[in-house]
């Protein structure tokens, strides 16, 4: 559930692990929610988006180190970045990812491993659904994006992906895509 692993014509599936557990709660439920509820739902997110990504970690090591070489990408958001307004939970989740990258690398760089996170913005996925209303929740999204003027793409995504598993000197990096959006304060 935590852990995808792909295969490519390039690398073998011991060799890549893209790791990227989410979930997020919206703002009002956390902040209107009875203190009991609050603390449960912020335990809730930090397992999933923190603990779960560490232990994806955990889960690919065995392997990659007994070939001694692999490939490691989290993947945060770049919310953790721009500390976007009512987000504290799921901006803490995703900076912990971003914080727990250097550790890791440093740790599993001694037997061939590399680690780094991509922290993506508005990527036009299906999390947005169809039709009217989603077009124009995404024409609004994309407002805040530099250039160019509009979401960004998996293919973009993928394309970072890629050169983070094809170029061997990335290491321990956390590489923003979000077409330069700074989110604004309430």
């Amino acid at each position: 559930r935590f852990l995808e692993m792909g295969k490519t014509d390039i690398r073998s599936q011991e060799e890549i692990a893209a790791s990227h557990p989410g979930v997020r709660y919206q703002a009002y439920d956390l902040l209107e929610a009875g203190d009991d509820r609050m603390a449960e739902m912020w335990d809730e997110l930090m397992a999933m988006n923190l603990r779960g990504m560490f232990l994806s970690c955990r889960a690919v090591f065995p392997a990659m180190k007994a070939q001694g070489k692999g490939k490691l990408i989290n993947i945060a958001s770049s919310t953790f970045f721009k500390g976007v307004p009512d987000y504290i939970h799921y901006t803490t989740s995703k900076g912990g990812v971003v914080g727990m990258t250097l550790p890791i690398a440093r740790d599993l760089g001694a037997v061939g491993i590399r680690v780094n996170t991509i922290a993506p913005g508005l990527i036009d996925t299906p999390i947005y659904g169809t039709g009217e209303a989603s077009e124009a929740f995404k024409e609004n999204l994309q407002k805040g994006v530099l250039f160019p003027k509009r979401l960004g793409t998996g293919e973009e995504f993928a394309t970072l992906a890629l050169e983070l598993l094809t170029n061997s000197y990335m290491n321990a990096v956390d590489i923003r895509v979000d077409g330069g959006i700074r989110m604004q304060p309430k």
